[in-house]
């Protein structure tokens, strides 16, 4: 169970969750120089809405902890990984780290401009991954495993989390925290805002559910339905920059604007999934697609159909088959492709 250095900002959506977290909060030192907070969320200098898991004060940094609970081998490279379950089935998704980084960056820079570290320096947040399920194995190649973690990890091993926790004591290069800036530290996330994960966002008649994908510019959600069962569509927020001049705020409009314009049209190739509504949210516009299952992202269908992997280096510029399980739209930013299965895209 947690320690009373442990706070829960949200209860645990999910059974499989909570039990992670009880088991990594039970692995905190007996010290008051480690501390954590789980199920959290915070918006932002770029007005996304980021959830976190886990977030562990050490003696030398901040750990932002990803948790991912599904019993499977997992295998890949730095990219997508493969999860094969025991029953045969297989699915392929994006390596979980990418989006644990960009939410470790957001968050450092928020605490670079909070009143309790001005001056001070702002605390390393380095990402992690933690494999929740005692049942869970790894067969990575390349950079895949770094900073991934097992549960079921021998003791002291590479991939013991608790181990690695501990030797966060002297890890940092100019030694430890002193206690005023650990405090410090503390008081920076709490001024932070941190809050509950809000599970009430609407957009139209589309309440936000799962997180499908976060490309920076944009994040895509999975929409039920708030009156029809079983009525599920993709919606693509552009979130209001949390600060900024007037243009960021046009510049997140002219990107949902123009992603309508191009996929509201009755000429789509069938692999591709159609806009059909264009929202206004207090979170920013959102563009509402279609969300036929099964479909899946282009690069992940490559992989499960044992090709080659689309490059997702910086600056190119392709055409994205949508996010998460299916849509396809194009991205001012990283491609990350999709298609529908059964279709000829991507073939």
């Amino acid at each position: 169970m947690p320690t009373p250095r442990w706070t829960r900002v949200s209860d645990s959506a999910y059974t499989w969750e909570a039990d992670a977290i009880d088991w990594l909060a039970g692995r905190l030192p007996d010290s008051d120089a480690w501390q954590g907070w789980s199920n959290l969320e915070f918006v932002a200098q770029d007005g996304s809405v980021n959830e976190v898991d886990a977030l562990v004060l050490t003696p030398t940094k901040l750990l932002l902890v990803e948790i991912k609970s599904t019993p499977a081998v997992v295998s890949g490279d730095a990219g997508p990984w493969t999860w094969q379950r025991a029953n045969g089935s297989r699915e392929v998704t994006e390596n979980p780290l990418v989006l644990a980084n960009r939410k470790a960056k957001r968050l450092a820079g928020l605490l670079k401009n909070t009143k309790a570290l001005k001056g001070k320096g702002t605390p390393w947040v380095e990402e992690l991954v933690l494999l929740g399920h005692k049942d869970t194995r790894v067969q990575f190649t390349g950079p895949a495993g770094t900073r991934v973690f097992l549960r079921s990890a021998p003791h002291g091993s590479e991939r013991d989390l608790a181990a690695y926790i501990a030797g966060c004591a002297h890890d940092g290069s100019d030694g430890p925290f002193n206690w005023a800036y650990h405090s410090a530290v503390v008081r920076g996330i709490e001024e932070l805002g941190i809050r509950k994960i809000q599970r009430q966002f609407v957009a139209g008649q589309w309440r936000l559910a799962e997180l499908l994908e976060d490309a920076g510019v944009y994040q895509e959600y999975e929409g039920v339905h708030t009156k029809v069962e079983g009525s599920r569509r993709r919606v693509r927020v552009y979130p209001w920059p949390a600060s900024g001049p007037e243009t960021g705020r046009r510049a997140r409009r002219d990107a949902a604007n123009r992603e309508f314009r191009l996929l509201d049209r009755g000429d789509m190739h069938p692999g591709i999934l159609q806009a059909q509504s264009l929202e206004e949210t207090e979170r920013g516009p959102a563009v509402v697609f279609e969300h036929p299952l099964p479909a899946e992202r282009l690069d992940t269908f490559l992989v499960r159909r044992g090709g080659s992997t689309p490059s997702s280096s910086g600056g190119a510029r392709r055409s994205t088959c949508g996010s998460g399980s299916g849509s396809c739209a194009r991205s001012p930013r990283r491609s990350s492709g999709r298609t529908r299965r059964g279709s000829t895209t991507g073939r």
